[in-house]
């Protein structure tokens, strides 16, 4: 008898360089998890991780710096469980609440051409970091990850979703008001607010076309 699970996974950090990142696993109790640091080769990771023992239906995943949640089922293949499909885990999420939205751009005009912060493993309530590609540096690549993942949501469904239920886009911000100082770094035209308008500015200051933008004032309520 032991006091740990062998889990057979497959996961992949979309758009990542290679690079180790530490990785949230999540079992059917939420309170039963397990922090690994995961050696990915491009964006693909193949590992046996050890979760807490359990009978164990489903696992989920999350890089909690700067992913949303990945889910999957899970077989019992012998002695030990095999995750039956690849855990694709989505860059976005800097504020670890499992969205993406105007928090999440707004960390990334702040946090724009510095290096990325440092992670932790377990990550805990660590410093909020904007390079989804793991390249290094906080810059134009990164900005993709938020034009493909804008007002997108995503959970742990055995657990309480972190901020949204069921997918709500009405509760995600689209603006924020400048209280501190990296949103008032963020407030590029100087108007009080951190929304669409700065991050036309934002692209305009780099060259990168109006993808984001164009998304954010297609979904404006």
């Amino acid at each position: 008898v032991t006091s740990t699970n062998l889990v057979d996974v497959v996961v992949e950090l979309t758009g990542s360089v290679d690079t180790t990142r530490c990785i949230h696993f999540v079992t059917d109790d939420c309170g039963m998890f397990a922090d690994v640091p995961l050696t990915f080769v491009g964006t693909m990771a193949v590992a046996t991780i050890e979760v807490p023992c359990g009978s164990w239906t489903k696992l989920c995943a999350k890089d909690e710096q700067h992913t949303k949640w990945s889910e999957t089922t899970l077989s019992l293949v012998g002695t030990k469980y095999v995750a039956d499909s690849t855990l694709v885990l989505d860059g976005g999420d800097t504020d670890n609440d499992g969205d993406v939205d105007i928090n999440d751009v707004t960390w990334y005009l702040f946090q724009f051409g510095t290096p990325p912060a440092p992670g932790s493993c377990p990550y805990g309530a660590g410093p909020r970091d904007a390079d989804f590609s793991n390249n290094g540096a906080i810059g134009s690549e990164d900005y993709a990850f938020l034009v493909d993942n804008w007002l997108t949501t995503s959970a742990c469904s055995s657990c309480v979703s972190p901020s949204v239920s069921g997918g709500d886009r009405n509760r995600l911000s689209q603006s924020v008001r400048v209280h501190d100082a990296f949103t008032e770094a963020a407030d590029l035209n100087d108007d009080g607010r951190v929304d669409v308008a700065d991050v036309e500015v934002f692209e305009a200051r780099h060259g990168l076309g109006n993808a984001l933008s164009a998304r954010m004032r297609a979904t404006q309520r």
